[in-house]
């Protein structure tokens, strides 16, 4: 998509799970000038590195990852993706994007030192000491703190644009407290100044980035940025976002929570020009919200990454000695996975099956130690092996090799997990509700539905028929390339973000359009 006399600009801010780096990557391959901000965010799965090198092993820290640890192949990550400190990454970008090329270049330096600073362990300490301190402080003052530890610890930070007057951005957050009293009277919790003041430092420092793009995305939480700046049109991506999850391990508990996060992603979203959502079972929450306008959006992969294996999984399985090989790399959380379930269902397995098989998990997620707990008192060590985490191209190793995939039992719509299983042809376990995702696919996916102990036995056993397991491969394939392609997300981003355009294009016209600091 281009405008009359340029390409699209779009930035997406936030990259869990990497979807933003998908969506800019799929959108440059059409000839948009897409960006994205990854602010504040080593994980190794906001990392292209996770993506896009072919690398044996993992960082020591895979949330402040070293990546020069690695033998990436010669990798080097694209100059539209920027990740480090929210400062340094907003000036590189606005460089970037004002064609200062000797500022860029600079800045992409800096925050390939900057990503190297975080990874030493002092910094990676000092960081993660400010976690249980978090938990004693007022969310205002944790954030100064958070704020105040990064500056200190970043190499350095560029101020190439002056300060904004805050002025505008205080009269918007009274704005916005109006807004949120009318949209959501039913609520008890009330947005207050001092939720929205936490973020002025960095809306200040934004406003002049939103300028260079026609679109801006937000991811998960990230729409906020826009909303506190006034800038419009911009869209929000759901990556579970909208779950009212209030025994979630995590300190975000979805947007009805009584917290200041909660508050201003549930406006956020109210007040997106469109919303993608990609969690089916977020429909209810994305009408209790009364957004304005959204749609289903898968995952984003490209499914060209995630082949069919290119020999029958029975001359794979002869290789390891005739052994079964279960994987499940879902994370330790038992409450937001069902982990726990797939370890009880060991002795079971062990009992129903006379072929010998290992269950493959990966050691990430809150509860490791509890599962291996339960793993030793189950006695089934021997069956259970810990392998990964895998970046992408060994993931697609994996799982082409695996006969069985686990995913997650505790929500009936499908990770990104699934449908890299089912590009591979590979059969994948989950709890999936196909009526409840019948708005996001008008053909129910060719998943094996479990959410017991009982369930897990039965459809593994399913799984793991000769007959069965050779149509799976052609129904899961043929299904991914009709419902779950690189094509539809291509689609769908693109057109949202043109009948955004040109209604904002009606407003400036018109001088109807706002932004912060405009009248």
């Amino acid at each position: 998509m281009s405008l009359p006399e340029r390409p699209l600009r779009v930035l997406f801010i936030g990259n869990i799970a990497n979807n933003s780096y998908y969506f800019a990557k799929f959108l440059r391959s059409e000839g948009v000038e897409a960006d994205v901000l990854c602010y504040d965010d080593y994980w190794v799965m906001s990392s292209p590195e996770w993506e896009e090198a072919d690398f044996e092993g993992v960082p020591a820290d895979l949330f402040f990852p070293d990546w020069t640890s690695l033998d990436l192949k010669g990798y080097e990550r694209p100059r539209w993706f920027a990740q480090g400190p929210f400062a340094l990454s907003v000036d590189y970008l606005r460089a970037k994007q004002e064609g200062r090329r000797a500022d860029a270049e600079r800045g992409f330096r800096d925050l390939s030192r900057a990503r190297e600073f975080a990874a030493r362990p002092a910094t990676r300490q000092s960081m993660k000491a400010l976690g249980p301190l978090k938990r004693f402080l007022p969310a205002r003052v944790a954030s100064v703190v958070e704020r105040r530890i990064k500056e200190l610890l970043a190499p350095r930070r560029a101020h190439t644009a002056t300060p904004a007057d805050p002025a505008p951005f205080l009269s918007r957050c009274h704005e916005l407290a109006d807004e949120f009293r009318q949209r959501f009277p039913e609520r008890p919790d009330l947005l207050t100044l001092s939720d929205s003041l936490q973020y002025q430092q960095n809306v200040l420092s934004i406003v002049e980035l939103f300028r260079h793009y026609d679109v801006v995305q937000g991811s998960a939480v990230d729409p906020l940025y826009p909303m506190l700046a006034r800038f419009q049109p911009y869209t929000a991506f759901e990556h579970g976002t909208l779950r009212h999850a209030p025994e979630a391990l995590w300190a975000y508990k979805g947007p009805f929570h009584d917290a200041p996060l909660s508050r201003l992603t549930a406006l956020s979203y109210a007040l997106a020009g469109h919303v993608f959502i990609s969690n089916a079972d977020c429909l209810e929450s994305a009408r209790r919200l009364r957004l304005s306008s959204f749609e289903p959006m898968p995952h984003p992969m490209d499914e060209n990454d995630f082949l069919p294996p290119s020999e029958p999984r029975e001359a794979i399985r002869n290789r390891r000695g005739g052994q079964l090989s279960f994987f499940c790399p879902i994370r330790h959380d038992w409450v937001d996975k069902g982990t726990d379930r797939y370890i009880r269902a060991i002795p079971e397995l062990a009992r129903a099956l006379e072929t010998p098989f290992t269950v493959c998990f990966t050691p990430w997620g809150k509860e490791i130690e509890r599962s291996k707990q339960l793993i030793r008192e189950l006695g089934c060590e021997d069956r259970v092996r810990w392998v990964g985490p895998f970046g992408r191209v060994q993931l697609a190793r994996r799982l082409r090799e695996s006969d069985v995939v686990f995913d997650q039992l505790a929500y009936p719509s499908f990770s990104g997990l699934t449908p890299r299983a089912l590009s591979c042809g590979t059969p994948v376990i989950a709890a999936y509700e196909p009526a409840g995702m019948a708005w996001m696919f008008s053909e129910a996916a060719p998943v094996l539905a479990a959410r017991s102990v009982d369930d897990l036995v039965r459809q593994t056993l399913r799984a793991i028929d000769p007959g069965f397991a050779r149509r799976y491969r052609t129904e899961a394939r043929t299904w991914i390339e009709r419902h779950h392609s690189r094509e539809r997300v291509v689609r769908a981003l693109l057109g949202a973000y043109e009948r955004l355009v040109a209604s904002a294009r009606f407003k400036r016209e018109r001088g109807i359009e706002r932004g912060l600091g405009s009248s």
